[in-house]
């Protein structure tokens, strides 16, 4: 019985059988992470962004009831997601002159820029921009431009928005307030004409290929 016992394979049947199970463990782990993780993080920083857009969005339209005197002041808080939120007063930059060479309106715009990874969200001149790291600026919301027809007389309304304030920057994994207050206003306008006249409007802005797009 002895040598029966000493000869029989059904131990090491167990043990080979263990390290297989094992093996195969180990390797479905190892694809996963290798192949599923990339996938769970692009995941994620898109739902990062669509939250972050949608924030942009609310955050244009609390700028623009400050701006036209709808509320003295607007608080709103912002998820960062492992980006950053920076306020540039000097940055953007915007020239109105007239069809006689007159310069109507000539100063920065300022920005409010979201960014991570290469990849940024704006708001800029009542606008809402954004841009990918390998591709030109998209338009996500229009800046406040209109242009009135009235019995041929043309009227164009540009409502500029001037961020103001020092540069300031927050990043990390928490939450970011942006505070909107009433600055002031003023209204430089371009006397009307009885013939068609020209209007040059220059935007200086890193998402000028927006701008133009909107123009």
């Amino acid at each position: 019985m002895n040598r029966r016992f000493l000869e029989s394979e059904s131990a090491v049947s167990e043990v080979i059988g263990f390290i297989l199970v094992f093996s195969i463990i180990m390797l479905a782990i190892g694809v996963i992470y290798a192949v599923g993780y990339p996938a769970i993080q692009s995941s994620k920083e898109n739902t990062q962004f669509q939250s972050m857009e949608q924030s942009f969005m609310v955050l244009q339209s609390d700028i623009k009831a400050v701006a036209f005197d709808q509320a003295p002041v607007k608080t709103l808080k912002m998820s960062l997601g492992g980006g950053s939120l920076t306020v540039y007063p000097g940055k953007g930059h915007i020239t109105v002159i007239n069809g006689t060479g007159i310069t109507k309106y000539d100063g920065s715009v300022g920005m409010i820029e979201y960014e991570k990874k290469g990849r940024s969200i704006a708001y800029e001149g009542g606008g809402v921009w954004e841009r990918y790291p390998a591709g030109s600026a998209l338009k996500l919301s229009e800046p406040r431009i209109f242009v009135h027809d009235v019995a041929g007389n043309r009227t164009v309304f540009i409502s500029i928005i001037n961020i103001s304030g020092v540069m300031s920057s927050v990043g990390g994994e928490g939450a970011a307030s942006v505070v909107a207050r009433f600055n002031r206003s003023s209204s430089p306008y371009i006397d009307s004409t009885s013939v068609p006249e020209n209007v040059i409007i220059t935007v200086t802005s890193e998402y000028a290929d927006a701008w133009g797009e909107v123009f």
